[in-house]
């Protein structure tokens, strides 16, 4: 349906945040023609698999304080509940209008982690999501009927500052037979870090080994890099490991080096990915490639 008619809303600030921190954010609905009667109600949803923290409005002074205000000569009643709205979108704000009704171009401003009473900001989620989808709806009318306005805010969350660096590497290598690695920088939750920029180098257990020079990290890397040309020439069990220009630095998982390649081989990978397109976050690309440049699985599958 055409804004017009349900209202529009929108972000501020609208820029990326960070993974786990505390943040303050103004969704502001601007009411359309149908109005808003006595007895309806807006609803912010966010996905089931989110992290974010409970929304509260009691304590100004403590984490997750949020305030919600009018332009309209109405009384509003706010509840946050973990099951307010259906799968795959629980999690939900709800804003019910009493004594009165909004007009069009009336609205409504709920400040998430609001910071006016000494509060921290609001904990937003602990995980990556381009796609960061505050879905608005609206029961203009008080029917228990809600409606999803076109073109609820969105927000990018990414990864924090770098925390600790890792290698992964295939568990299993043919002697001289080259093959690549994944090097990743992460934040404090696990997250690849998007600001990562440096040089890191390689060595390895096997003094015969054959290594890449090293790698330069730049913007479009966020964070995590796979580098092929390692070539492990010593049979055994070796490892390789990697060392950034800070002094971080991270041994691999071990390598069963054989002289010639066995009949099976060892794979690890994922069987059972989700995406926004069911219960889970994220595109089919961004799966596949964390599958394939972040966690440095051989493999993947995706369920929905």
């Amino acid at each position: 349906m055409d804004r017009s008619w349900l209202g529009w809303a929108e972000i501020d600030p609208a820029d990326d945040v960070c993974a786990g921190s505390q943040v303050s954010l103004k969704l502001t609905y601007h009411v359309g023609k149908f109005g808003i009667d006595d007895g309806g109600s807006i609803r912010i949803a966010r996905r089931s698999v989110s992290d974010s923290e409970p929304l509260q409005f009691d304590d100004p002074q403590s984490t997750g304080y949020t305030k919600v205000s009018t332009s309209g000569a109405v009384r509003l009643n706010c509840k946050w509940d973990r099951r307010g709205h259906i799968r795959p979108w629980r999690g939900a704000l709800q804003v019910d209008v009493h004594d009165g009704s909004l007009g069009e171009g009336d609205t409504i401003e709920i400040v998430m982690g609001d910071r006016g009473g000494g509060g921290p900001g609001f904990r937003i989620q602990t995980f990556r999501e381009e796609e960061h989808i505050f879905k608005v709806l609206v029961d203009c009318f008080g029917t228990g009927r809600f409606e999803e306005i076109d073109g609820s805010p969105v927000i990018s969350i990414v990864g924090g500052p770098i925390n600790i660096i890792q290698v992964v590497t295939p568990s299993e290598a043919v002697q001289g037979e080259p093959f690549s690695i994944v090097v990743r920088a992460l934040d404090s939750w696990g997250n690849r870090s998007d600001e990562f920029r440096g040089d890191v180098s390689f060595s390895s257990s096997d003094p015969n080994a054959a290594l890449p020079p090293g790698y330069s990290f730049a913007e479009g890397d966020r964070g995590a890099q796979r580098v092929g040309g390692v070539t492990l020439n010593t049979p055994g069990l070796h490892t390789v490991s990697v060392k950034d220009g800070k002094g971080r630095e991270a041994t691999s998982n071990p390598i069963i080096v054989r002289r010639e390649r066995p009949e099976l081989s060892l794979f690890w990978g994922d069987f059972h990915g989700q995406t926004k397109q069911t219960v889970g976050t994220g595109s089919l690309d961004e799966y596949f490639s964390f599958v394939r440049d972040v966690a440095g699985m051989d493999f993947g599958a995706w369920q929905g």
